[in-house]
């Protein structure tokens, strides 16, 4: 539970656990000797740290990071349309603040628009059961670009109720012919 770098300043060494990443971008943006700074599209889950010590090591040079930020996380969340707390304070002292709706967030999820008893077993966290050929009759709906996750056999979903209001996050997932959501995140 205590970050690695935290632990590495005390001199205790921590078994670094491997993983794979993607890289879908490294760009060489400066080189000002002993210094380079890079932009980096990455998956989740990507250590930045790790990658700076092990191109260091890699080198033969040795390497960390002098400065992290974090441009952008997912669709929404992007440093062009962050505002400073300044801003932020000023906007809500002229109550004109520009929320962002949780269904918006997350528009590239898959629905179900869940009946009153699917929504109360979701909320006590259970597991309900989506029949795969009723799924226009439950409500599924599926994006365009609906991804099946092959380590899991499982689809990232959320449910709302019949107001469209967010229910919970999760993944349909399929078991012995049978499909169910599974709930990760319940907003009660």
């Amino acid at each position: 539970g205590i970050p690695a770098y935290k632990l590495a300043r005390q001199g205790l060494k921590v078994p670094a656990k491997t993983r794979s990443v993607i890289f879908h971008e490294l760009d060489v943006e400066a080189v000002d000797l002993p210094f380079v700074q890079i932009r980096i599209h990455c998956s989740k889950g990507t250590y930045i740290r790790a990658l700076a010590n092990d191109l260091g090591q890699k080198l033969k040079v040795g390497a960390h990071l002098t400065s992290l930020d974090r441009l952008a996380c997912g669709k929404w969340f992007k440093s062009e349309n962050s505002i400073s707390i300044e801003k932020l304070q000023e906007t809500v002292t002229e109550n004109n603040v520009p929320w962002i709706s949780p269904l918006e967030l997350l528009d590239h999820l898959n629905t179900i628009v869940g009946s009153a008893e699917m929504v109360v077993s979701i909320k006590q966290g259970r597991r309900v059961e989506v029949l795969q050929q009723n799924w226009t009759e439950s409500g599924v709906k599926m994006t365009e670009n609906c991804v099946i996750e092959s380590e899991t056999n499982s689809v990232k979903t959320k449910v709302v109720d019949s107001c469209q209001n967010l229910v919970a996050i999760g993944h349909i997932m399929w078991e012995n012919e049978a499909s169910y959501f599974h709930p990760i995140r319940v907003f009660v």
